[in-house]
């Protein structure tokens, strides 16, 4: 199996909702655009069948 990778430049927790409803382990992290934790805000999500 594989990993789906989304990015986003912000939180929808209805986006999570729809990839774990369809049955996917979905994991949320929340990042910064630049090291040593600056930049914006970002969200990447993984999922991947359960």
């Amino acid at each position: 199996g594989g990993i789906l990778a989304v990015w986003s430049a912000a939180p929808d927790p209805a986006f999570r909702k729809r990839l774990y409803d369809t049955g996917l382990t979905v994991i949320e992290w929340n990042v910064r655009s630049r090291p040593n934790n600056k930049g914006a805000h970002h969200v990447i999500w993984f999922a991947q069948k359960s």
